[in-house]
């Protein structure tokens, strides 16, 4: 991002990610990563990450930097097997690496404003509903681009969806990969549900894809 007083480059990640990785595992260690490309796999390997997490900020397209340095740090997320994580921004990054479209304006194509906002989520997929021991949860929503299930990138499973058929959530039916459209370290999140999921993810990585579903 742009820090306006100065006009600098700076990155950054939210502190509510320190707080609530912290409740997930006291033991998680919360490594932000410098957009650089041609750097950021060499960190990784040299810190020996055992997952990642694309979070939150700019819209996929916007920022060169960003978008590649992501591209490059799940490319060797999948070679190295270390689960990946998208959030909001990132669920979009993970489809559009997968080949996947992102709609730039998500509200004139589902007719659901997303901005700011709390809706209701279908989940879709038993292994999920058997997580979260409901059909149906209430998101918090803070985007304007988004990915329709039409959209949806080769190999990739929605789990999730709301009015429009608008992806909320999808997973890869083999590899470490989970991608959710609200964000769980802010208010208004599926609490229960998310530290359930969230927490099963970075433990197991791709846990439905194994026998038992760890609660």
């Amino acid at each position: 991002m742009i820090e306006p007083v100065h006009g600098e480059a700076r990155d950054a990640v939210s502190e509510d990610w320190y707080r609530y990785l912290h409740v997930i595992s006291p033991e998680i260690v919360l490594l932000p990563l410098l957009n650089a490309p041609d750097r950021v796999a060499r960190w990784a390997s040299d810190l020996e990450i055992d997952a990642a997490i694309l979070s939150n900020g700019n819209d996929w397209g916007e920022c060169t930097a960003r978008d590649e340095t992501e591209r490059a740090l799940v490319d060797w997320c999948r070679t190295c097997g270390r689960p990946v994580l998208g959030v909001c921004r990132g669920l979009q990054v993970l489809n559009a690496l997968r080949g996947g479209t992102v709609e730039t304006d998500i509200a004139s194509v589902s007719g659901q404003d997303h901005g700011g906002t709390r809706h209701d989520v279908t989940l879709c997929s038993p292994q999920f509903v058997e997580l979260a021991g409901r059909e149906h949860i209430v998101v918090n929503s803070y985007h304007d681009q988004g990915v329709t299930i039409s959209g949806l990138g080769p190999g990739l499973v929605p789990f999730a969806l709301s009015d429009g058929d608008v992806v909320e959530g999808f997973y890869h039916p083999v590899e470490a990969i989970l991608g959710i459209q609200w964000h769980p370290e802010r208010p208004g999140a599926p609490y229960d549900f998310d530290m359930a999921l969230i927490g099963a993810f970075l433990k197991r990585g791709a846990f439905w894809s194994q026998p038992e579903l760890e609660r």
